[in-house]
């Protein structure tokens, strides 16, 4: 975490807009952030707390309660903020001040990068939408962090939005100026497969712990077919054929509406068709993924 920490903090001393606060929150880490921090020792901006759990959820929401201000955004220790980030999304809440704001990405694998337009998901019911495209660039009254806090699953941070979307309207700044860090490479099938469980078992407490009014239309059933098809992409993503063939015949095999057919058709098509050139079809790719 060192190295790309400081690269984190420095991205946000470098904000076009300077009234912040900064929050450092070190989850056991084993690199010693005070040791970084001490070059940063008059910025009295900055505050760097320690909690004793390994937890991303509880280090997030422990962040929220030590926070001063009346809004809140986040960023994670290995990304970084484009120098407008914060006065685009100030500008929303002069306008708007009890929205989500959600940025679009700056996405960088291996000394590449490319936009990903969350945005282009806007036309969706704002529950969908949090389940399937919501990300942790995102800002807002401190308030609705305080009242639906970050829980330990994996998703966190689009169950969380799709809590507050029960209430709150989200705004999109139509701007990739989040620069998310994407260098994680998944090994083997069986560490894909082994995430994949788990984020199946999230949705499932998800939805055991939401009421039909949070829900509307929007059924266990159909989230799961929408976070199948993210699945397979993300195999066939990492070249896991088999694991994508597992994927779409177990699965996405039996589409139960003409939306959840052409999903599988175009699915199908990328199975037998499509040979993915990385380098190439990335961003086409993440769209689908994310």
């Amino acid at each position: 975490m060192a190295a790309t920490l400081t690269r984190a903090i420095e991205s946000v001393l470098c904000q076009s807009y300077a009234d912040w606060e900064l929050i450092i929150v070190d989850n056991c880490s084993t690199d010693h952030p005070e040791l970084i921090l001490e070059k940063y020792s008059k910025e009295t901006r900055i505050s760097l707390y320690s909690i004793s759990e390994k937890d991303r959820s509880k280090a997030r929401n422990f962040g929220i309660e030590k926070s001063n201000g009346d809004y809140i955004t986040f960023l994670d220790a290995d990304d970084t903020l484009h120098p407008d980030y914060l006065r685009t999304y100030t500008g929303i809440f002069e306008l708007q001040p009890d929205v989500i704001g959600i940025s679009d990405l700056t996405v960088t694998r291996n000394a590449e990068s490319y936009f990903l337009k969350k945005s282009s998901h806007a036309s969706l019911p704002k529950f969908v939408y949090a389940l399937n495209y919501g990300h942790v660039s995102i800002a807002g009254p401190k308030r609705y962090f305080i009242k639906y806090p970050f829980e330990g699953q994996l998703g966190e941070d689009r169950y969380l939005m799709a809590k507050v979307s029960s209430e709150a309207n989200f705004v999109f700044t139509l701007k990739p100026y989040y620069i998310y860090n994407d260098d994680y490479i998944f090994a083997s099938e069986k560490e894909l497969n082994n995430r994949f469980v788990t984020e199946n078992e999230s949705l499932l407490q998800f939805f055991n712990n939401v009421t039909m009014r949070d829900i509307g239309e929007y059924s266990l059933k159909k989230a799961k077919y929408d976070l199948s098809i993210r699945h397979f992409y993300a195999a066939k993503f990492y070249s896991f054929d088999k694991l994508a063939g597992k994927i779409m015949f177990s699965e996405l095999i039996k589409p139960y509406s003409f939306l959840t057919f052409l999903k599988f058709t175009k699915a199908f098509f990328y199975y037998y068709m499509v040979n993915f050139d990385r380098s190439s079809t990335v961003a086409e790719i993440k769209k689908d993924i994310d």
